[in-house]
């Protein structure tokens, strides 16, 4: 048996109120507890009178439950009686308040050490192991037995076998200990008891040998050591360091953590810490060196603090304010003076700012903002983005500032004019800049409209242009770069060292209405010289037509580098490689190996659609691309991660960007091409395809077959019996029988005799977004209710008729697929004076590109002209004859319908075609000549009235004269001229611009179109 040495000093008690239960009772005796029975009421009445524990109070003692390793220390505590009011603070930070002074004075006499520095595991439920260690510490049990047992480990060993020789257990079982089961209260109780009773107690805890638990550096200049129990004092001349410099130290008051203030250190870096004649007790100390690193250098965080000069705003487009943005350290609030070249973009939901973009320069930026023009108050919010950065500020890209808000206050007299007002321009690109207005500026104010207030376009095609049209004219085919708007005439003029810049469109600016972006063409007429002046010229117009102009210059400044930003996949054979603005130029290299075997085309602006693809280049793949795995197609990525190395990327103006590898992801795709067939007439064929196919490959691979048995199929040999069309716009194609069936197979009675089919043979057909091909697809014609199965005798019938935007073309609607060849359409109508006119016969042109054959054109210009000049009647009736369907039905002579030709007063669009001014000695004058002729006999719509034009912005003068003359010679027409006469001086001897209403109306109904504006030079 080991004998208990009296090595402790005794701690003096101060407190014996502690339990183990989070609520306690009075102690009682162990009779009194309704679970405790004869192994452990001994131990219990010890623990008892003792005051050590205490019962439950539901009037147990809790036998069987598990304790927790807090409640161990506090039954542990009052058992040795320590001091624990004076015990210092253990650094444990998970210790209930009920136990925070039991586990001080156990960690204080270096009993207990806990599961970290931070944590004692007090909720943790106590095991036999850590009992049995903790027991032989805190009662010196230092004797040994022979263990049987077969679950302790090593570091239990010592502990178990002074436990067992002083027996205070024999284990579970004769092999088991049961290191790692929880302890219940029960079992504790009694090797607590036998520990006290068997042995004297010692009577006070031996003073701790001085240990340093251990060394941390928070920062480079700050160490922290943490010893097991307090030292005497501490200076600097007690820790050295190599590579640095001890400043100073200071102590906890617990005398067990000593902070050094150091110097001299880097970051991250591994130093050794020695100590120097360092007491605890009185007692001098021999401490090992301890290693310690340093932490990485400290991440910056930075904010964007922005700032006006003043918070509210006269709204008379003139007033204005100066915004600050600072680049501050979040933790000292100080401006960092070495951030620079930090590019920021900024943008306000009212009035105008002086740039859009601004740089950080010694971590300050300003920009300026005017008030808008606005007959009520009304406020607005700047906003700031870090647009590009480099270095350690790279993180602060896409952050916004604060936004600034700002009230401007409606001005003491309306300011507010009729037109919109250019009042700034600028631009950090080449191929656009953006204009800022006074007020709302729709395209509609500098982009030609029709009557119906629709915007024109024109278009190339090939060398020719089509103007005036709208952009559901457009046909499908025409890309962007050969589409443009349609700007007025003189409407918007912008200018670079005297040449006129080729402009294709303009673009709403998101989220300001007063803004619009110009684009320019991408080409030497186009594109802006970088560091050059630019002047720009605006003379847009309201809703009646009055016209103001006015000018800006600005200096176009583009010093930002192009980058690439992003790449997505399209489908497997194409890739969309994003940059940060339009570029000119850029070199591609997919997944480091391919520079060829794709196409690159870089994206246009437009109109239309106002698509805007300029920062966009497209890369696809065709049969020279080649990855050369197992699953690979030429022409195809694979599916899965790639990457795309993008380089020499310049901009429109020179400036070079670097080298940029983007990675992209490749959806898997599988499908093959499948069809389904519907079978519009016996010989014509519709056949759909589930993906876009190659056309080339369906129409050599489709077969037409057919049957005589409905067993064994054959192919129609002779490949002028029969051919395949692809549907313009669609994923189908038209398979059309050229002769009867009968002639192509003698035998044949009719079509009903036969079965038919079409077939794809197997990998012929490929789907052009991932390369696979097809498997084998066969089509039945004679499917349930195929117009196959039965012979067709149905007569075609007109089933429409409908003008076009041509007045003298119609399109022609049969109920059923035909032939136009040799069809007949007449046009029956009466005369002025009611009489039978002479039937028209109209030209029958072309079918309608849909692919059905039941719609064709034609053209009757004699309708018009008859109805207009004639006087005939408006009501027609058209009749279709000799039209046949596919199988030679042909139609009734009554096939017929109605109608309706209004007549037109003059079919000319009303246009103003030209202005010519003169000065003289008594008056001036200005000359209009529109296409056809003017109302002048008075009513809202008299183009004699002064109030229908404006000069110059303003209207005309008082002493103005207007009379109207013939200007074609034939006055039976109309009069297409109006003669304005002015005061003398009125005109200017530079230029001149004169304004027509908008909505005037010519003598015979038609709407003024086109531009309602022409420059003129007085002569």
């Amino acid at each position: 048996m080991g004998s208990k040495q009296k090595s402790y000093r005794k701690f003096i008690a101060v407190s014996a109120t502690a339990t183990i239960a989070a609520t306690a009772v009075t102690p009682a005796a162990a009779a009194s507890f309704t679970d405790v029975t004869s192994p452990y009421k001994e131990a219990v009445n010890y623990l008892i009178s003792k005051g050590i524990a205490s019962g439950y109070p539901n009037g147990e003692f809790g036998i069987a439950n598990e304790i927790k390793r807090v409640d161990m220390a506090i039954m542990l505590a009052k058992a040795l009686k320590l001091n624990i009011e004076k015990a210092p603070s253990s650094g444990f930070t998970d210790v209930p308040t009920r136990g925070v002074k039991a586990v001080n004075a156990l960690k204080a006499a270096g009993l207990v050490s806990g599961k970290t520095t931070k944590s004692f595991g007090s909720d943790q439920m106590m095991t036999r192991g850590e009992m049995a260690l903790i027991l032989a510490k805190a009662y010196k049990l230092t004797g040994t037995a022979d263990l049987k047992f077969t679950d302790v480990a090593p570091r239990y060993q010592s502990a178990v076998k002074a436990l067992v020789a002083a027996k205070i257990t024999n284990g579970q079982t004769p092999t088991k200990f049961g290191t790692d089961v929880p302890i219940r209260r029960g079992e504790f109780a009694i090797f607590l008891y036998r520990a006290e009773t068997l042995m004297n107690k010692p009577d006070e805890p031996e003073a701790p040998t001085l240990e340093v638990l251990s060394v941390a550096a928070s920062t480079k200049t700050t160490v922290q050591v943490t010893f097991n129990t307090a030292v005497d004092s501490a200076a600097a001349s007690n820790f050295s360091i190599s590579g640095g410099t001890v400043t100073s130290v200071s102590l906890n008051n617990a005398k067990t953590v000593a902070t050094l203030q150091v110097s001299g250190l880097a970051d991250e870096k591994e130093y050794t810490l020695s100590f120097n004649n360092l007491k605890s007790a009185g007692k001098p100390a021999n401490l090992s060196s301890k290693t310690f690193k340093t932490p990485a250098a400290p991440v910056k965080q930075w904010g964007l603090k922005a700032s006006a000069g003043a918070s509210t705003l006269t709204a008379d487009g003139k007033a204005s304010t100066e915004i600050t943005y600072q680049l501050v350290d979040t933790s000292t609030g100080a401006v960092d003076t070495n951030a620079s070249s930090i590019a920021i973009d900024v943008s306000t939901t009212k009035g105008s700012l002086d740039n859009t973009r601004i740089t950080l320069q010694k971590g300050i930026a300003k920009v300026k903002l005017t008030a808008p023009v606005s007959t009520t108050d009304v406020k607005g919010e700047v906003t700031a983005k870090v647009a590009s950065a480099t270095g350690d500020y790279s993180s602060l890209v896409g952050k916004t500032a604060g936004t600034v808000s700002i009230t401007f206050k409606k001005p003491a007299v309306d300011v507010a004019g009729p037109v919109p007002i250019l009042i700034k321009a600028s631009s950090t690109q080449a191929d656009r800049l953006t204009l800022e207005f006074d007020r709302d500026i729709p395209l509609s104010a500098l982009v030609q409209t029709n009557s119906k207030g629709e915007l024109l376009y024109k278009y190339l095609e090939g060398s020719n242009w089509t103007s005036e049209v709208t952009k559901d004219k457009i046909p499908s085919d025409v890309k962007a770069g050969s589409i443009y708007h349609l700007l007025y005439n003189n409407g918007l003029v912008v200018k670079q060292n005297s040449s006129e810049k080729a402009i294709v469109g303009l673009k709403p600016v998101a989220g300001n209405s007063k803004a619009i972006e110009v684009i320019f063409e991408k080409s030497q007429q186009g594109t802006l010289t970088n560091n050059q002046a630019v002047d720009i010229e605006a003379s847009p117009r309201n809703t009646e037509g009055q016209v103001v102009k006015s000018s800006v210059r600005f200096y176009l400044t583009d010093a930002k580098k192009p980058e690439a930003v992003s790449a997505q996949a399209v489908g497997q054979n194409q890739l969309k490689v994003n940059f940060s603005e339009p570029v000119a130029a850029a070199s591609f290299k997919i997944d480091a190996i391919h520079t060829k075997g794709f196409t690159n085309e870089f994206g246009e602006f437009n109109p239309a659609t106002l698509q805007d693809d300029r920062h966009t280049a497209f890369l696809t793949l065709d049969a020279n691309y080649v990855e050369g795995t197992d699953k690979s197609i030429p022409g195809y990525f694979t599916s899965g991660l790639h990457k795309v190395e993008v380089s020499a990327i310049s901009d429109l103006v020179g400036n070079t960007g670097g080298t940029k590898n983007l990675d992209f992801n490749v959806t898997a795709n599988t499908t093959k091409p499948t069809a389904t067939v519907k079978v519009e007439s016996p010989k014509r064929f519709r056949v759909s395809f589930s993906t876009e196919v190659n056309e080339q490959e369906v129409e050599r691979a489709l077969e037409l077959q057919y049957s005589l048995d409905g067993k064994t199929y054959q192919r129609v040999s002779n490949p002028d019996d029969y051919i395949v069309t692809k549907v313009l716009n669609k994923n189908e194609y038209m398979v059309e029988v050229q002769k009867d069936w009968t002639v192509i197979d003698p035998s044949l009675e009719n079509y009903t005799k036969g079965k038919y089919q079409l077939f794809i043979p197997e990998n012929s057909v490929t789907n052009m977004n991932n390369g696979v091909q097809n498997a084998a697809i066969t089509l039945n014609l004679n499917y349930s209710g195929s117009l196959l199965n039965t012979l067709d005798s149905r007569k075609p019938a007109l089933t429409s008729i409908e003008r076009t935007d041509d007045v003298n073309v119609f399109i022609i609607t049969m109920d059923e697929p035909v032939k136009k060849e040799g069809a007949v359409v007449e046009f029956t109508g009466k005369k002025s004076d009611g009489t039978a006119a002479l039937p028209i016969t109209g030209e029958v042109e072309g079918y309608i590109e849909d692919g059905t054959n039941r719609k064709f054109k034609v053209r009757a210009p004699e309708l018009q002209e008859l109805v207009n000049n004639e006087g005939y009647s408006s009501s027609w009736t058209v009749i279709v004859k000799n039209i046949s369907d596919d199988v030679g039905n042909i139609t009734e002579a009554t096939s017929s319908k109605s109608l309706i030709v209004n007549k037109q007063a003059n079919n000319v669009d009303f246009k103003l075609v030209q202005a010519a001014g003169a000065t003289g000695t008594s008056n001036d004058t200005v000359t209009l000549t529109f296409s056809e002729g003017v109302q002048h006999r008075g009513g809202a719509n008299d183009a004699t009235v002064p109030g229908v034009y404006t000069l110059n912005g303003s209207a005309l003068p008082e002493g103005t004269t207007i009379s109207a003359a013939d200007g074609d010679g034939n006055p039976k027409n109309g009069l297409e001229q109006v003669i304005v006469s002015l005061p003398t001086n009125t005109l200017k001897t530079v230029s001149n611009v004169i304004t027509v209403k908008k909505g005037l109306v010519s003598y015979d109904g038609s709407v003024l179109i086109g531009d309602n504006s022409y420059v003129f030079q007085a002569k």
